[in-house]
């Protein structure tokens, strides 16, 4: 677990590196928002790690030295060229006092530790990791927060097809759902803690689209509860057997008389040309025929009276 944390840390500065040259394109578009920059140490943990602020918990701070192999910082302020500099024994020796993880201390570093898988993680003094890395330090003194995760046998992750794009999605409790955004880097730890390798997303869940249209529509919220999704999707699967008795009970089926005689006597007269005589039958269509003819006249001779009335003076 210890050389895969270090192994975390060191590709943290590595993608630093390429956000900050011309081989950034290089980079999955979960990295190119931090284009010609950094990225923020908590921002890469919670990319790497799925519903990492649900269960942070509240531990007390504690004083203590990091391993700083193990600690991700933001290497945007110190490079190769500032350990060259007079100054810089001294502010090695000033930052590697016991006196910056003192909560007295205005000079304090303060980050944050996720115990299960022995990674820290800049809060104040981020800058510092990276700088004392270059100088060759061991360790780094800080005001450590701890921080909580859920239990290995709670977690699952899946792999999504979406429109033809790969992603790894994690779901918490059997209920919550959360994409990781670098899970190529958490592979290796997220595996050595417990959790189970991606399978394919069941099909009884809902609609990967229909996830993430609501993971669209709550870019702040950092898991979507699938519980109200997987309601609505049965509800949409649902047969509903209802017999002609149950719509009359419910109001649902009303009987027009008008329409019902009119299918009567159309029933009738459709039964009569069956059974009458053809020359009877070609009588009665003849007769059919003459009277719609004359209805259509009557019809546009009254409604010419009509306008002409609303024309006339």
């Amino acid at each position: 677990m210890r050389d895969a944390a270090a192994n975390l840390v060191a590709a943290k500065y590595r993608i630093d590196s390429l956000l900050r040259s011309s081989d950034a394109s290089l980079l999955n578009d979960a990295l190119l928002t931090y284009r010609s920059m950094t990225m923020d140490p908590g921002a890469f943990v919670h990319a790497c790690f799925p519903f990492l602020y649900q269960c942070r918990g509240a531990h007390p701070d504690i004083s203590a030295r990091m391993p700083i192999a193990q600690v991700i910082g933001e290497s945007w302020r110190w490079g190769p060229v500032h350990a060259a500099r007079g100054e810089d024994e001294l502010a090695e020796a000033f930052l590697l006092s016991d006196d910056r993880a003192s909560p007295k201390d205005p000079a304090r570093a303060e980050y944050f530790w996720l115990r299960e898988f022995g990674i820290w993680w800049g809060h104040e003094g981020k800058n510092r990791a990276q700088f004392l890395r270059l100088r060759g330090a061991q360790s780094m003194p800080a005001i450590v927060t701890p921080w909580g995760y859920p239990a290995a046998n709670e977690l699952r992750r899946f792999s999504v097809d979406i429109l033809g794009r790969k992603e790894i999605w994690a779901v918490w409790q059997n209920r919550w759902v959360q994409r990781i955004g670098l899970p190529e880097l958490s592979e290796t730890l997220l595996t050595l803690y417990g959790v189970p390798a991606a399978l394919p997303w069941p099909r009884n869940e809902p609609d990967p689209l229909v996830v993430t249209t609501a993971m669209h529509m709550n870019p702040h919220q950092n898991a979507v509860d699938l519980d109200p999704l997987r309601t609505k999707a049965k509800r949409e699967r649902e047969e509903v057997r209802v017999s002609i008795a149950d719509l009359w009970e419910k109001g649902f089926a009303r009987v027009d008389l008008r329409s019902l005689a009119k299918a009567g006597i159309a029933a009738v007269a459709s039964i009569a040309l069956f059974v009458l005589p053809f020359h009877l039958c070609k009588l009665a269509a003849e007769g059919a025929w003459c009277a719609l003819g004359g209805f259509t006249l009557a019809l546009g001779h009254r409604g010419f009276i009509i306008r002409r009335g609303r024309l006339g003076p």
